[in-house]
């Protein structure tokens, strides 16, 4: 999973940046990226607690890891989109706005599936005094 997100970032603003993609301008970019953040400092902050105690941390993970590699997907389509927008290509508010709860919906997925990950891996260790070798074990090997 995480050399799909970390895939995804890289290839998501080439992707959104080049001609033959998107044709979004950085700024555009920084937009929807800035949209992006604040749903996650929302999502982590106020969601995720009340899901994760409804659910379960087996619940989230497995939840985050379906929701995320679909959406992953479905980026690609965008291009396709903004053609069935407008002939010429140019980019509309349309196109914009679902491209914003796209990337949204791939990171808040993510985001869960990792934070669970982390509460797994916290979790499992069976004394306090091996959580940081358990830790920096489970970063190590991925």
């Amino acid at each position: 999973m995480h050399t799909c997100l970390l895939t995804y970032c890289v290839v998501f603003n080439v992707f959104v940046f080049l001609q033959g993609g998107l044709e979004y301008s950085t700024v555009d970019i920084g937009e929807i990226l800035s949209y992006t953040g604040m749903s996650l400092i929302a999502w982590t902050l106020g969601v995720f607690p009340a899901l994760s105690k409804a659910v379960g941390t087996i619940g989230c993970y497995r939840g985050g890891l379906w929701v995320a590699c679909p959406v992953m997907v479905l980026t690609t389509f965008l291009p396709r989109l903004v053609q069935s927008v407008s002939p010429e290509g140019s980019a509309s508010m349309l196109v914009f706005i679902a491209l914003v709860l796209n990337v949204m919906a791939v990171k808040t997925a993510t985001t869960t599936a990792f934070t669970a990950n982390a509460l797994l891996v916290n979790n499992s260790v069976p004394s306090a005094r091996f959580r940081g070798a358990v830790n920096g074990l489970a970063m190590t090997l991925g």
